[in-house]
């Protein structure tokens, strides 16, 4: 099929790629604009675009949930695999049932096959269509495929940033400023804001590979927050040397590709950065998660 641009490009909807024709597994990926932004948690997350070909052998997961009659109410199946085999073109197909012993149906068409690369999650495929047609509660017989879109491949990723950003690169997607932790995970959290319709974006830093990103203009005001509600406490060591921040940078790299990193004031809670953003350049912040050796002491013993 092809785009109706009054239909399928308005202010918010579905948008469809325009090299997409019916049967066409290596463009069949869409793209949902909301009318609002959802609200970042620790269960809830982004996931990040890949930026190199997919690898040999990689395993990733689809939340599948149009098996209504095998499903506990408010439940999804899992579906895991590795890449299979090219179909004619880009696309991809994994045997199913997957590893994992669950499988997918047409109606989980369009859903994201996620991969853990770099301590990143990552798309790598949307689901386009399976081998079955048969009842969505019935196992598929042996011999079933799933088959996907390959996200990273130029027309595809040229489609998800230009609808996102306007017309712009890739770039813009993750963001010229970001904020990520290092070190030991525990409980706490890091947002990152400047003047966009988004306000602060917050993330955990106990789940791996979390990065929060925004998008920030020259001459704006920008926001870096870590923070713990209190020094980690949770084994025997910790009640000695706690979990604690232990570093905060900054890394600058500008137009002409040099790079500086500046060490930021921090506290054992507590990391915090406010300046305006000038133009041209990406900011990349680190809170670094570790035993500390200075905490305060938790007890003290009297005569």
């Amino acid at each position: 099929m092809s785009v109706d641009s009054s239909e399928n490009q308005g202010q918010h909807g579905v948008h469809l790629h325009p090299l997409f024709k019916l049967g066409d597994a290596d463009h069949d990926i869409a793209l949902i604009e909301l009318q609002s932004a959802f609200s970042i948690s620790p269960y809830i997350q982004t996931v990040g675009l890949p930026t190199s070909p997919r690898p040999r052998g990689l395993t990733g997961a689809v939340a599948g949930g149009s098996q209504k009659k095998v499903l506990p109410q408010g439940s999804v199946l899992v579906f895991r695999g590795s890449y299979g085999e090219a179909v004619g073109g880009s696309a991809f197909k994994i045997p199913e049932p997957s590893s994992s012993g669950a499988w997918l149906c047409e109606g989980d068409s369009g859903s994201g096959f996620v991969t853990f690369e770099d301590a990143r999650a990552t798309v790598r495929g949307v689901v386009s269509g399976t081998s079955t047609l048969g009842d969505c509660d019935t196992p598929p017989p042996p011999n079933s495929v799933v088959w996907f879109a390959d996200v990273f491949t130029d027309d595809n990723l040229k489609f998800i940033a230009q609808t996102i950003t306007g017309g712009s690169s890739v770039g813009p997607i993750f963001g010229n400023t970001r904020v990520r932790w290092t070190g030991s995970a525990t409980r706490g959290v890091m947002g990152i804001g400047c003047p966009n319709p988004y306000d602060t974006m917050w993330g955990p830093l106990y789940v791996a590979g979390v990065e929060e990103d925004a998008n920030c203009e020259g001459g704006q005001n920008q926001a870096v927050v870590c923070w713990l509600p209190e020094l980690s406490r949770t084994s025997p060591v910790d009640w000695i040397f706690p979990l604690a921040i232990a570093g905060f940078t900054m890394k600058s790299t500008f137009a002409d590709g040099t790079t500086s990193v500046q060490s930021l004031p921090f506290s054992n809670t507590g990391a915090n950065f406010q300046g305006m953003f000038p133009e041209g350049v990406i900011r990349e912040f680190t809170c670094q998660i570790a035993r500390s050796f200075n905490a305060p002491p938790i007890f003290s013993a009297t005569n």
